[in-house]
């Protein structure tokens, strides 16, 4: 409900921004991160990119933070990716997206 308007409200405050942007803190990083654990909706992952950049120019220190939070905290979060060159058709690339299962309750992948 109220959460996902708040985030649209939120990144449209920062959006290009800079001085705005030089103030975000690691709680503020990792409320966002909790709130993506929680409910998976891919706008708090829109957040999180809206805030790594302004414009082109990336924002290194918001970049470290997020980085340091997904890939050594929250590495659940990342789709997982396989490669299978057993095949006659040649190699093959499958993503899966944590969480995500098929009709049976299998593990949905994407080929």
């Amino acid at each position: 409900g109220k959460g996902l308007a708040s985030n649209v409200t939120l990144k449209e405050m920062y959006v290009g921004k800079r001085r705005l942007l030089n103030k975000i803190k690691l709680p503020d990083v990792q409320q966002f991160m909790g709130l993506l654990n929680e409910i998976k909706d891919p706008r708090y992952i829109d957040f999180l990119l809206s805030i790594s950049t302004v414009g082109e120019d990336p924002l290194p220190a918001n970049q470290m933070m997020i980085s340091e939070l997904l890939l050594n905290r929250n590495v659940h979060l990342l789709p997982t990716i396989r490669v299978d060159d057993s095949g006659k058709r040649g190699i093959r690339l499958g993503i899966h997206i944590p969480g995500s299962r098929d009709q049976h309750g299998n593990d949905f992948w994407i080929d």
